[in-house]
Order: C-alpha cells, then structure tokens, then sequence
C-alpha cells in the first residue's frame, strides 16, 4: 500500500506542478487570445474602412465616368454646331456674291437705260416707270445686303467663339 500511495503522491505532486505551469501556460494563452482578438477587431475595423473607401472611390468613378460622356456628347453637339455655323456662313457667302452679282448688273442696265437728251419726250417717259422700278429694286437689294452683313457678322462671332473653346 505504500507503493500506491507514494505513486499517488507522486502524481499528485506532478499534479501540482503541473497545475502552476498549466496555470502560468494558461493566463498566458489568455493573454495572447486576447491580443489575438483585439488584433483581429483592429483588422476587422480596417477591413470595414477599406470596404467604404472602395465604395466612395467606385461611386467617384462612376460620377466621373458619366461626367466624361456627357463632356463627349457636349464637344460632338459643339461639332456639329461649328460644322453647322461654316455651312450657313457658306450659304450666306454664296448669296452675298449672287446679290453682288445682281446689283452690279442692275447698275449696268440702269446706266444704260439712262435717258438722253437725244431721245423724244415719249421715250423718256415711258422709260421713268422703269427708271422708278429699277431705283426700288436696288434699294431692296441693298437692304438685302446690309442684312445679310449683319447676319454675317453675327453668325462670324459665335464660330471664333466656339474655336477659342
């Protein structure tokens, strides 16, 4: 009996030993579980504030993404508007010299429809009419053409405009 009580003892005092380094193993587990979990909640906390970095840089690329398009379709419309502008300058080109052309045929028929002294009192009456005709259709023709400079030079302004943009 002896023998089983010392053996007792024996695993008793291991026992006790074993409980102070188990004890000292132990609270030092706990300490570096605890560690380990504030470790983890820090990277939990960074990982969180990653995510919404993402989001605001995603949504920022979004918006910008649009912002972009819209710029694209803005810079074709303005194209198209330039492209418009030259055309109707062309046009209003063509028509100014259509009218210089016409005015100085005008000019040509009247100064030679002129009345001379020559002519007999019937003659120069009967060409006063045409006379009185002519001299209106100038005028009209005239102030044709001064419309047509103004919408010339209105219509210049925005195309030197539209280039500087």
């Amino acid at each position: 009996m002896i023998g089983k009580t010392c053996a007792r003892c024996l695993t008793h005092y291991q026992y006790l030993s074993s409980t102070t380094e188990a004890a000292e193993e132990k609270f030092s587990m706990l300490k570096r579980k605890d560690s380990l979990l504030k470790e983890n909640d820090k990277l939990k906390l960074e990982k969180q504030s990653l995510l919404r970095s993402r989001d605001f840089v995603d949504a920022q690329s979004a918006t910008l993404k649009k912002s972009m398009e819209n710029l694209q379709r803005d810079m074709k419309n303005r194209d198209n508007m330039v492209q418009d502008v030259k055309q109707s300058l062309e046009q209003r080109r063509k028509e100014l010299t259509i009218c210089k052309a016409e005015i100085t045929l005008l000019k040509k028929h009247m100064e030679g429809a002129q009345p001379t002294e020559d002519k007999t009192s019937g003659d120069v009456d009967r060409q006063t009419p045409s006379l009185e005709s002519y001299k209106e259709e100038i005028h009209l023709v005239r102030k044709e053409i001064e419309r047509l400079r103004s919408a010339k030079s209105s219509d210049a302004q925005p195309v030197g405009s539209l280039h500087s943009v």
